[in-house]
């Protein structure tokens, strides 16, 4: 093992209070290489709730790309420039306008429906239609996991990914 390695390794183990193994992995910890100091470790600040990007028309959530629209839908893109706009509270009234030849209830669902599909990180964030005209967004499962062991203490993130 080398020596920087070492020193990581003393200096974690003294935080995480437990040894450290090389098959141990903190959780949302980055190495950055500083002059003078074997290793620094910073930790990273992703924001807790869904971040829409009008201009590339990509979904970020916890500082993992959800989904990315590759051509315009604008359908999609009204709901999530309208959560973006009310700052991603959970319950969205169906933002879109009658348009005189769709079935509006279908035109949601559909668009909800397109809003859970084609992720490029499945797992992160969903959507759910609770009657016919209000939207949730919700954690998937990478999501609650990703968040249980941000919150947790340094020895509880050391173990767990030693489980």
């Amino acid at each position: 093992m080398a020596r920087s390695v070492r020193t990581a390794q003393r200096s974690l183990e003294s935080r995480a209070s437990i040894p450290l193994t090389d098959s141990v992995i903190l959780v949302d910890i980055h190495y950055h290489p500083s002059p003078g100091s074997p290793l620094i470790l910073a930790e990273t600040v992703v924001e807790e709730f869904p971040r829409y990007d009008a201009l590339r028309r990509e979904l970020w959530f916890l500082g993992v790309l959800v989904k990315k629209l590759r051509v315009s839908s604008e359908n999609q893109e009204t709901f999530l420039n309208c959560y973006e706009d009310q700052g991603w509270q959970r319950l969205l009234f169906d933002p879109l306008s009658p348009n005189g030849t769709t079935d509006p209830h279908k035109r949601f669902f559909d668009t909800v429906a397109s809003l859970n599909k084609r992720h490029a990180n499945p797992g992160w964030l969903a959507f759910q239609p609770d009657g016919g005209e209000k939207l949730y967004w919700v954690e998937g499962p990478q999501a609650i996991e990703h968040l249980a062991l941000r919150h947790a203490t340094p020895r509880a993130r050391a173990l767990s990914a030693v489980l």
